[in-house]
Formats: C-alpha cells, structure tokens, sequence
C-alpha cells in the first residue's frame, strides 16, 4: 500500500473501540493493540517524529497497512488483544510476547459451591464445577473492572467462608455468605450477570434486565426495579469507560493468514473454523486424564473446550486416545458438533488411533499430529491433499513414506505458530487435569484412613472445604457442624501430623 492510499485510510478510522493491526510490506502483523478510541490511538503513530519516541518511530517506518476489528465497546478489547498476540507473536509486542504464561491473569467461578465466589488468579485451579475466563494480558485492568462492576454486581471472594462477616459485605460490595440473611438465590442471579458481562454479552444483558425491570415495575416491586435500573446505569457507563474485558468477537483480517494456509496447504474444502486439539496425561497409566481444547476462527475457546477422565487402566497411550475420541463422538451433548480439523499432540500411532476410532464410526474429518521433538507436523498418506507449492511458499519440505507424510515448516509461519499454541494449550490442559485427579485421590485415601470417617462424610468435607488446604484453615465449629466429636479429633490427629511430617 502507497502513502497516499494508508493516508486515506487513516483518514477513514472509525472513533470506535477496537483493535488494531499493523502490517510490514510482506502483509506480516508486526503489531497489535488495543484502543478506546481507534482514530485517535492508531494517528499517534503517524505523528511528527520529534512526537514519538525511538521504539515508535522505527515501529512506523516499517507499517505499510494498517487493519483494525471493532468492538461494541472497549470493554471487548482486552482478550481479542492478547489473543491476537499469542497467535501471531508480532515483532514489536515485545513486552507482551515475552510474557510468560503465569503472567497471564484467569477470572475463576464457582456456581454450585454452597458459597458462590469469583476470584482473579494466574494460576488455574481444576474442578468440574469451576468456571474460567480468560486468559487477559492486562491484570490492572481486569481488577479495575471488577472493582467497578462490583458496586452493582456485588460477589464473594472466599473459598472458605470467614467466622464473621467481611468488611466488604459492610461496604455493599459481598452479599455476605457467611451471614445469617445470606440469599443464595440472589446472590447466583448477580454471579451470572457479572459473567455475561465478563464474557461480551453485556448488550444482550442490558436488554434483559430492561424488560425485567419494566416487569418489576409494572408489579409495584419498586424496591427490585431500582437495583435493576442500578444494573443497567453501571453497564452503559461501564461501556463508555476506557476498562477493557474479555470479549466473544471473531477477528476479521480481511483472510486470518494461518487458518487460510492449513485451508491451501492441505487441500481443505474451506479454513478451518473450528479445530479441536487433544492431548493425554498420566503417569505410568494412574491418573490419565484427556483434553480436548476448542479454537474457533484460531480463538481458544475454553467454554467450549472439554476435559476426560479416561476409563481405561495401564500404561497404553494409543488406548487411551481412541477410547477418549469414541467417547466425544458418541456422546450425545457432541456427537453432532463436527471439528473442520482435528490436531493430535503426537506423531504416527496417535494419528493412526484417530483415524481408526473416525473410520470405524463412519467419519471423514482431517487428522494432523504435532511432533513436539522436531516440531513436525504428520497427516496419514492419501488421507490429505497436500499442496507442494504451497508448502514450498511457507519454505516447508515433506518427508514420505508408504504410510505417512511428514512436514517440516519454516518456525516464523504463523500456521505452526496456531498449531504449536493449540497444542501447548491442550498439553496444559490435561496436565492440570491429571494433576486435580491425583491430587483428590491422594486427598480421598488419606481422609478415608481416617477412624470414623467414611465414604459420606468425606463428601461431605470436600464439598464444604474443598481441599486439605480448606480444611487446615477451617474454623473448628466449621468441622463440628459436619463431624461429631470423635471425627473431629481423629481428624486433627492426622492434620498435625502431615504438617510435622
């Protein structure tokens, strides 16, 4: 693109949220970042040199296009953000491409604890009935978001419930858990609208509780119509605010590069849209634990993203996978989802477990594997139509034989850059997994040694406190309410002793 025509573009810059892209003369992303404001953000680059800064004006020298994705509104931004920088790992994010992935900061729920809570975290817990979102670049951000949010949408923060009531239940911010009036009910409904916030639904959201109050309202319950109006207000100048969140937005790039180059280089009928990663963890069979991580339009998409406790014993990995893809494509909540492309963290056998599992249920749907020790990318012979131009273009090389082709790619494209990111994704994914299931168990074996407590009082202490970690910060009337006193002193009999040992 000439001056002239990026100079009519920056003219045509929308004052809206969004973000933006910039691109070198090789129509590469060297840059991505978000605004409230996309004119007056993006124009900041193109300023009199004595404006900017070094790290800026070597930035601008090398932008030769400039494309952008709007938000409904900055709230949106946030994740689309980091996501776009995590997929594309452009040149000059270098702050936020060498973030480590603990830098990265989770909004955790949990709904169906007897005590609901949100927390903000980098470190994921595992649990069947937590809630996640995220990741988000920009911790202070986030915080800042749920501070304000939080006026409106008051949540609990405690895990574990404290013995009197919060300073933040005395400021409006908790609906108090741990008091006597506590209403469970109201407290869920406040949860899942924070969410639907925190997961880009908030016009949708702002819609619903507008005919909520006009139903309130018109049934003189005045009092519930002002906390609905109070919901709505917070929202739309939320919106308006220079906060940003997660978002549901599918980029548009005009052609993502890397979906369009799996579509041309495997011979797919269309891009990808949908591509499902899995992954298997264990140790020597105990524990296995599968993942099965969901990208739409190359966006990890964790609410649509599964986790498998394998019902195979032993140490037989191919087993395992095809007993993991039986189970997702028989089941009835997924059988009727079809992925436009599966990835497999593996090479050769795993593929083939695949294919045979598809085969055997009547299913064409593209198989690839992801080597991690060369970082190769392997597809069954014949299975895939592979374009050895395009593979010459990505600056690739194929290796054959009878049965399986063998790529290797050029490590700056960002079709392995997609592919790799997919794959550490579902590697973490049932790790963590393999970990909570390891970690209950060595939790159940020991509370069960335990004179006096059985299968149902066990339940009991997990779903009350949790973890071990719940129940050595338990007050004692908490463990008297669900032990009688015997259990009780069974119970810190073992405690102490895993502390002394």
């Amino acid at each position: 693109m000439d001056a002239e025509a990026l100079r009519r573009k920056l003219a045509d810059l929308p004052v809206r949220p969004g973000v933006y892209y910039h691109l070198d003369k090789g129509g590469r992303i060297i840059y991505v970042g978000k605004a409230a404001n996309l004119r007056a953000r993006v124009r900041h680059y193109f300023q009199a040199a004595s404006s900017t800064d070094r790290k800026t004006s070597k930035l601008r020298e090398r932008i030769a296009d400039v494309r952008w994705t709007l938000t409904d509104d900055p709230l949106q931004a946030l994740f689309l953000e980091g996501e776009m920088i995590k997929r594309y790992q452009p040149k000059y994010n270098v702050l936020q491409r060498n973030t480590r992935s603990d830098d990265w900061h989770y909004v955790q729920c949990n709904l169906k604890a007897p005590n609901p809570y949100l927390t903000v975290t980098r470190n994921v817990d595992v649990g069947e009935d937590l809630l996640t979102l995220g990741p988000y670049l920009d911790g202070r951000a986030l915080r800042k978001a749920l501070r304000y949010l939080r006026r409106d949408f008051p949540y609990s923060t405690h895990k574990v419930l404290p013995r009197k009531a919060c300073l933040d239940y005395h400021l409006g911010l908790c609906p108090g858990p741990e008091t006597a009036g506590f209403d469970l009910a109201a407290a869920k409904v406040d949860l899942r609208r924070l969410l639907a916030c925190l997961s880009g639904r908030r016009s949708q959201l702002v819609g619903r509780l507008r005919s909520a109050m006009k139903t309130q309202a018109a049934a003189q319950r005045y009092e519930a119509a002002a906390k609905l109006r109070n919901q709505i207000a917070a929202l739309e100048d939320f919106a308006r605010s220079n906060i940003f969140t997660d978002s549901g937005q599918k980029p548009y790039l005009g052609q993502d590069q890397a979906l369009a180059d799996l579509q041309s280089l495997f011979g797919l009928a269309a891009e990808p849209r949908r591509i499902e990663t899995y992954d298997i963890s264990h140790i020597s069979g105990r524990y296995t634990a599968a993942s099965m991580v969901v990208a739409e339009d190359g966006l990890i998409r964790p609410a649509l993203s599964r986790r498998f406790k394998s019902p195979l014993a032993g140490n037989d990995d191919f087993g395992q996978i095809r007993a993991v893809m039986k189970r997702r494509f028989t089941s009835k909540s997924l059988r009727e989802i079809r992925p436009d492309l599966i990835l497999i963290d593996g090479g050769k056998g795993q593929v083939s477990s695949v294919l045979q599992v598809l085969d055997g249920l009547d299913l064409e749907i593209p198989v690839i594997g992801l080597a991690k020790k060369r970082e190769q990318v392997i597809f069954r012979a014949g299975r895939l139509n592979l374009d050895a131009d395009q593979l010459r273009r990505l600056g690739g090389s194929a290796e054959d034989s009878p049965a399986f082709t063998t790529l290797n790619l050029n490590p700056n494209t960002p079709l392995l850059k997609l592919l790799q990111r997919l794959r550490d994704a579902s590697h973490r994914s049932a790790l963590a997994y393999h970990n909570y299931l390891q970690g209950r168990d060595q939790v159940a074996s020991g509370l069960l040694g335990i004179e006096g407590i059985g299968e149902k009082t066990y339940r009991k202490l997990i779903k009350r406190f949790g973890s071990l970690a719940g129940l050595r910060t338990a007050e004692e009337a908490e463990l008297a309410a669900v032990l009688n006193r015997r259990q009780l002193a069974a119970l810190k009999a073992y405690l102490a002793g895993r502390n002394s040992g």
